[in-house]
């Protein structure tokens, strides 16, 4: 017998405790709601691999790479989930090198004020029999609303999250509360999400 959405276990290829949290967040609020999560730092897994090509690729090599580290261990992942971000410039370019991005935009000028920075967020979802059941784009547009302080300075935290704001407000998103951002993420992958997982649950 299949298991229910509630019997499932998720495992979300990333070791980084801040983006755990929002992709598990954004898959609950989805539709994924009474799974249980975890992340790579869960079963010991402290490496990854160096992901190359599009972002939708990056995110296929880092949940195949989780599945490869943890088929032979015992452990009963219903759904391994790679995700990874790139950035969609203002002239529509898409760019893979996300901290050369961040770096250009906080010290070189990059971005002019108000204009749209998208990020895209790519998923690929690997069930427990090591076969890619989904691979999709989530696309959430930011305005730039300019550099103040030395945001570089800023210990554990997402830099751009002190530059980017909704299209709608002025408000970055580092002065947000998480419910708020949260909610304005949602706005623009809500359903994809949940058509994605309907799909697969």
């Amino acid at each position: 017998m299949a298991k229910s959405k509630k019997n499932k276990k998720v495992l979300i290829a990333t070791h980084n405790e801040d983006k755990f949290v929002i992709v598990r967040d954004l898959l609950i609020s989805s539709g994924l709601d009474e799974a249980e999560f975890h992340n790579l730092r869960d079963f010991g897994v402290l490496s990854q691999v160096t992901e190359i090509g599009s972002v939708k690729n990056r995110a296929y090599m880092k949940a195949r790479e989780a599945y490869n580290k943890l088929k032979g261990s015992g452990e009963q992942i219903d759904i391994y989930i790679g995700s990874d971000d790139a950035m969609q410039m203002p002239d529509g370019a898409v760019r893979v090198d996300s901290k050369e991005v961040t770096n250009e935009i906080l010290n070189d000028g990059l971005l002019d004020i108000d204009e749209l920075l998208t990020i895209v967020r790519a998923f690929s979802f690997i069930d427990k029999h090591g076969t890619e059941i989904s691979r999709f784009e989530t696309r959430i547009p930011f305005k730039f609303v300019g550099v103040t302080n030395n945001i570089n300075e800023v210990k554990n935290k997402y830099p751009l999250n002190y530059v980017l704001s909704p299209m709608d407000s002025d408000t970055t998103i580092a002065n947000m509360s998480y419910n708020e951002s949260m909610n304005y993420y949602l706005r623009f992958c809500k359903n994809t999400l949940h058509n994605k997982l309907k799909e697969i649950t």
